[in-house]
């Protein structure tokens, strides 16, 4: 427990409700893809949201690999789930969990390869519990992607707070 202002906050208490999701590209002027747009603003706990991130890709690219890595921003600075080099074309499930506490999983559907030039739009699909400890609706995740020959496609950051 910790005393914030007048308010007594039990880091252990059950979250219900929803949880406020923010996002920013990460990559720099070398990365072909750009993140432009992110909604819904929330995730729901004891459901399946679906965020659906909407960007640009500057040239054609066949495929390539995305790593995806959740953490909790809040101590124990847990990482909560991760996913490295899986193929970007295929839809993959990451579970969610801290200490053996399952708090949900993440899927990406997947993208339609080739990737065409242009406007581009992800998938994934959020579920967190209906039960999800406070502690742990604090995250950052972290999705960045690359093409076939190493060419830096993507890089973006997700944070939830509570």
């Amino acid at each position: 427990e910790r005393f914030t202002g007048e308010v007594l906050v039990n880091q252990s208490a059950e979250l219900q409700g929803s949880v406020p999701i923010t996002f920013s590209d990460c990559g720099g002027a070398d990365f072909l893809g750009k993140v432009k747009a992110m909604a819904p603003n929330a995730l729901q706990t004891g459901k399946t949201t679906q965020i659906v991130a909407s960007g640009s890709l500057a040239k054609r690219v066949k495929g390539g690999t995305y790593t995806i890595q959740m953490k909790q921003t809040l101590f124990p600075y847990t990482t909560l789930g991760q996913l490295k080099d899986a193929p970007i074309c295929e839809e993959r499930e990451l579970p969610l969990s801290a200490v053996g506490v399952k708090v949900g999983k993440l899927t990406w559907e997947g993208l339609s390869c080739p990737l065409s030039a242009g406007n581009i739009v992800a998938k994934i699909d959020m579920e967190l519990s209906g039960k999800l400890p406070t502690a742990l609706a604090s995250t950052k995740t972290t999705v960045t992607a690359k093409g076939p020959r190493g060419e830096k496609l993507l890089c973006v950051t997700i944070e939830s707070k509570r």
